[in-house]
């Protein structure tokens, strides 16, 4: 018997009375009497938001598989208990409103089912056991909970529960081990996921079938859509068309297949919330009842839905594999702005035009901004900048088919990091001190610097420091600056290393680290070895020539996209 999925509401449960039975490898009840006030809260809510015939207040997945004449419940016992307790609490207060229910049986606790199903009666036996003691105190807050409420609350939440509150049943196959799910489940390995609810829908053999007999058919499509399935989740896998794409490193989707769905379903007309939980299965779900209701087949439904699946994900795999709109995209995605309004605007225009409209986008983004004189405290706008430096001097050399690395951008968390050392980071204590003029004096070619550095490590005197600090970064620099002539992009770990260090020194390690394959961002190893000056004399020097080689050299850069940008320099 195959894996099957579908939604029931409360009302279904009821009125087949089913037999749900807890084994013994599951813990007993636990709800707090917090969690049973929220869950008729959120009920609550969601009557007064008056909601529509078809609305849904969707509750957790319940994973059963069939055993003889009940259903083990492998998950969701907790919420499931607790809904039958309030049907006890509305059964008392109205009882035709609960002529029918189903009956829950903890194989731990042999009288539990009698217990539940008569339980306002059984105060006396509360204190039997643990799992009695907070039923009954469940009671008790229901209780509680009704009483703060109007007479009507009663009636109320007993038409939402038996109309409008539905679960996700989850029948696994016969074969499955239910031990194995349902510690895999609790030890947080293998939680329900948008993709498996998904993959159960799109494969489940009642939608793919036509008619009777055509089970070799239906086998075929669910092994064509899986393999697909498989191909594109492989895919994306991969980090470097993944962060291309995606611009939240801290979001973790264990399948980013999902990502797509997620897209897909936004041009899906839906009643469903969008902080329902297994928001977009529940859209796809919506979709083929609302399509189904229209007289389409659930086969045809899938293979439209697919389709707009397979298609999407060809559509940005191409992007990704060209170099232009790679770039373009990509710098749009790192900097925020949404696959949804990147896709719309892609929609039946030629790749030519749409390369035009990505750099009228980026270039809106830049309006009013005086890009060459961007400082420090322009943080956000100056990174957009370097970032789009950086890219566009890859883009722009039309012999190379380098392309700049987002997943290393994104992932290593790059920051703005001054080219020379600032008078403004002064080091404070006494080893920080020490260890900047122990790092400059190598560098020095300053014969009486070098003297009076080697003095003050030989007797340590903080009243020389500042006056010794600033020496040495005239030595290597000829103005403290934090415009953007001093400043470019760095990985986080590099920027920790080298800290406020001067000019030669930040360079040493930049190529160390480079040797070792840390990635550096282009323009970064530009100016570090000079490559912006034509009249290099001086390579331990970051003075005012070089600053402004460099803000001229990002501004001619940055021209192909922005003609009119500003060519104020603050160097």
């Amino acid at each position: 018997m195959e894996t099957v999925l579908q939604e029931k509401t409360i009302q279904d449960l009821m009125e087949s009375e089913e037999k749900f039975y807890i084994p013994s490898y599951q813990r007993g009840y636990r709800w707090t009497k917090l969690q049973v006030r929220e869950l008729l809260d959120d009920l609550w809510e969601f009557h007064e938001q008056d909601p529509a015939k078809d609305d849904v207040y969707w509750l957790q997945p319940i994973i059963v598989k069939k055993n003889e004449d009940s259903w083990e419940v492998i998950d969701g016992q907790q919420r499931l208990t607790t809904i039958s307790i309030l049907l006890q609490y509305i059964k008392k207060q109205i009882p035709f409103l609960v002529d029918h229910t189903f009956s829950i049986y903890y194989e731990t606790r042999p009288k539990s089912s009698d217990f539940l199903a008569d339980i306002s009666a059984s105060e006396v036996l509360k204190d039997n056991n643990i799992d009695f003691h907070h039923m009954f105190e469940a009671y008790e807050m229901i209780q509680t909970w009704f009483a703060e409420h109007k007479p009507q609350a009663v009636m109320y939440i007993a038409q939402r529960l038996r109309e409008q509150v539905k679960v996700l049943w989850y029948k696994v196959d016969d074969s499955y081990d239910v031990i194995d799910i349902f510690s895999r489940i609790n030890i947080g390995k293998i939680p329900l996921t948008n993709a498996e609810l998904i993959k159960a829908l799109f494969l489940s053999k009642n939608h793919l079938s036509r008619h009777d007999n055509d089970e070799d058919v239906v086998r075929l499509k669910q092994i064509e859509i899986a393999n697909e399935w498989d191909r594109i989740e492989y895919a994306l896998q991969d980090d470097e068309l993944w962060y291309f794409l995606q611009n939240d490193t801290d979001k973790d989707y264990q399948n980013r297949i999902e990502w797509l769905f997620e897209l897909v379903v936004t041009h899906y007309k839906t009643s469903v919330q969008k902080n329902t939980p297994y928001y977009t299965f529940h859209v796809f779900n919506d979709w083929m009842q609302k399509q189904s209701e229209e007289g389409k087949s659930n086969y045809d439904i899938i293979e439209s839905i697919w389709l707009d699946i397979h298609r999407l994900y060809m559509k940005v795999t191409e992007w990704s594999q060209n170099r232009e709109l790679y770039h373009y995209i990509g710098y749009l995605r790192a900097t925020n702005v949404s696959m949804d309004s990147i896709i719309l605007e892609s929609n039946n225009v030629k790749k030519d035009a749409f390369v035009e409209i990505l750099k009228g986008i980026i270039r809106n983004s830049f309006d009013d901004v005086d890009v060459a004189g961007l400082t420090y405290e322009d943080k956000k706008q100056l990174r957009k900048v370097l970032l789009l430096f950086n890219i566009l001097t890859l883009q722009n050399d039309a012999l190379s088919n380098q392309r700049f690395h987002f997943e290393r951008y994104k992932k290593e968390k790059w920051d703005i990091e001054h080219i020379h050392a600032v008078k403004s980071e002064m080091p404070q204590k006494q080893d920080a001190q020490c260890q900047f003029l122990k790092e400059a004096l190598p560098h020095v070619e300053d014969v009486e610097l070098c003297k009076a550095i080697e003095s003050f490590l030989a007797a340590y005197d903080k009243e020389l420091f500042e006056e010794l600090f600033e020496r040495t970064l005239d030595e290597f620099g000829d103005d403290e600056t934090n415009s953007i002539s001093n400043l470019t992009l760095l990985d986080a770990s590099t920027n920790r290393s080298y800290k406020n260090a001067i000019f030669p020194k930040k360079r040493q390690i930049l190529i160390e680290r480079d040797k070792t394959g840390v990635y550096i961002p282009v323009c970064t190893r530009n100016v570090f070895l000079k490559y912006y000056n034509p009249d290099v004399t001086q390579m331990n020097y970051w003075g005012k020539s070089d600053r402004e080689h460099y803000v001229n050299a990002l501004v001619e850069t940055l021209r192909t996209v922005l003609p009119n940008v500003k060519e104020s320099v603050q160097a």
